[in-house]
């Protein structure tokens, strides 16, 4: 099922499930999920079920679906001082990855959109909780310094102004 078909088709008894992946090096792979059913199921990640954690937390998307630039901002209100400890302890050597995927509340068998390949580029402490935000690396960034003239290249006559 597509996103679009979810909106259009679902009924109000299905609820949009946010599972948020947070790995590195230095420790155990954490799985959340903002979605509190005593009857829920283990999510489905590459066929394998994998028990999500509930925590209290918003998703934030930064960009459009087909942007390859994708961003988040993450706001967790719950697991602060388990996962504090997790990060503070890690090598700041190598990045904290981030993946997201979201499923239906009544099929756990495949996320309906899956964003991978993110990386945590800031953390932000407070008292009720703390923010993150994870982008792609930046694909459109292009900064070589050169500069193109008509004499180096005399094909672009006519669309330079």
């Amino acid at each position: 099922m597509s996103a679009d078909d979810f909106y259009l088709k679902a009924t109000s008894g299905i609820a949009r499930i946010d599972a948020i992946e947070l790995s590195h090096p230095d420790f155990p792979i954490i799985y959340l999920q903002n979605y509190d059913d005593e009857e829920s199921l283990p999510l489905i990640i590459d066929g394998t079920e994998v028990m999500h954690k509930y925590a209290q937390f918003d998703v934030g998307r930064g960009n459009s679906a087909p942007d390859l630039e994708q961003s988040f901002t993450i706001n967790l209100f719950e697991e602060v001082d388990e996962i504090n400890v997790l990060i503070d302890s890690a090598s700041h050597l190598q990045p904290i990855k981030f993946k997201w995927r979201w499923y239906r509340s009544d099929d756990y068998s495949a996320p309906i959109e899956t964003i991978e390949s993110l990386t945590i580029a800031n953390i932000a402490f407070n008292g009720d909780g703390f923010s993150f935000t994870a982008s792609a690396e930046p694909l459109n960034s292009v900064a070589t310094g050169k500069i193109y003239t008509l004499e180096d290249y005399p094909m672009l006559k006519g669309t330079i102004t």
